[in-house]
């Protein structure tokens, strides 16, 4: 699952994640909005914990996933792979 660590205007720090409607994971949050995610690399890790803030605006969820993209692979190929999702 791709993630970012993002900051909001306010300086607060939160993760970001997407994922497409109808996605057990997605109804899960709904049902219960306590999540957890560990990141595991080699011998270290971390877990985090809190309550997940669903964003359901597609423009805002867009411009999430294109940043998301652009992390993960060259830009070239993200904005390759938004078109296949608009």
């Amino acid at each position: 699952m791709w993630y970012a660590l993002e900051q909001d205007r306010n300086g607060n720090h939160y993760i970001m994640m997407n994922t497409l409607e109808g996605r057990v994971k997605l109804e899960n949050m709904r049902a219960d909005p306590r999540v957890s995610l560990c990141v595991v690399n080699t011998y270290h890790f971390v877990t985090i914990t809190g309550t997940v803030k669903i964003i359901e605006n597609k423009d805002t969820a867009q411009k999430g996933l294109h940043a998301l993209a652009i992390r993960y692979v060259e830009e070239q190929e993200a904005n390759r792979q938004m078109k296949e999702v608009t």
